[in-house]
């Protein structure tokens, strides 16, 4: 069959295009979609690590047909919570940049004849409600009959389209792999290509550099690593969390419970997973 893989220059699609290029010989389509939500510094950089990944791909792994870039804009401002029945304003982002992206996914799939496409979507990715509130969303692009799957999962679903309900993990979700581990598979010359994101130089106001810190002083593997972080941001089947004000970070939940302020008492106790 032919799948349409985008490529952003991260680790997730990274890892979901090097799997699917290296364990099937389905005919392979891929783009990277420009961000506009990113600063133009972001989105340079992201581009030019989606080519260089794309260019490693050809030829280490095998040919595939790469498309131009494609700028994603807003279809017009929408915020909606982090997760559903979380109705703290600073927890709201905006949906409909997602939305777009994915109208813009399902119109080049069905534009070039693609049987299904192939997402990087992750284990943490899972933290948030966002995929249900796109996929859910009236003004959504028709799947007409293309199969979705899933980078971070088996490659071949019984399901053409695997997702459960909100308040319902299931095993789909429970077994996605997740950033790390998927980072300690690719092969080394290509982790050195992905984007990891722009650093702040202030730790303590970078969740992204604390993330990046704890995984280096992280003793286990990076699958360990990725249910430590799943368990402390409420993604796979530690989703249910959220709703426990006990377990939340703050007075309510933020994205990902907050990750500055966790990531913060892990340094500041010496690291004590």
């Amino acid at each position: 069959m032919k799948v349409l893989i985008p490529i952003s220059g991260g680790i997730n699609s990274a890892y979901a295009a090097w799997r699917w290029l290296s364990e099937t010989s389905h005919e392979v389509i891929s783009v990277h979609f420009k961000e506009s939500n990113w600063s133009d510094t972001d989105i340079q950089a992201g581009e030019d690590a989606g080519i260089a990944v794309k260019d490693w791909l050809k030829a280490n792994v095998r040919d595939f047909t790469w498309l131009s870039p494609v700028s994603v804009d807003p279809i017009a401002e929408e915020k909606l919570p982090i997760r559903n029945r979380v109705t703290i304003e600073d927890s709201k982002g905006n949906a409909s940049l997602l939305l777009n992206r994915r109208n813009k996914v399902l119109t080049i799939a069905k534009d070039n004849s693609c049987d299904g496409i192939v997402s990087g979507y992750s284990l943490e990715n899972t933290s948030t409600d966002r995929i249900w509130d796109v996929r859910e969303h009236s003004s959504k692009v028709s799947w007409s009959g293309k199969n979705f799957y899933g980078g971070a999962s088996d490659i071949e679903f019984e399901s053409p389209d695997p997702f459960p309900s909100r308040t319902d993990t299931g095993t789909f979700l429970e077994n996605l792999s997740g950033r790390f581990e998927q980072y300690e598979a690719l092969p080394s010359a290509l982790r050195d290509l992905v984007y990891k994101g722009t650093f702040k130089d202030d730790i303590d106001m970078c969740w992204r550099r604390g993330t990046w810190d704890a995984y280096e002083k992280f003793s286990g593997t990076g699958a360990e690593f990725d249910q430590w972080m799943a368990e402390k941001s409420f993604a796979g089947k530690w989703r249910p969390n959220a709703f426990d004000a006990s377990k939340v970070e703050g007075d309510g939940y933020f994205y990902r419970n907050n990750p500055i302020t966790w990531l913060k008492a892990l340094r500041d106790g010496g690291y004590n997973f």
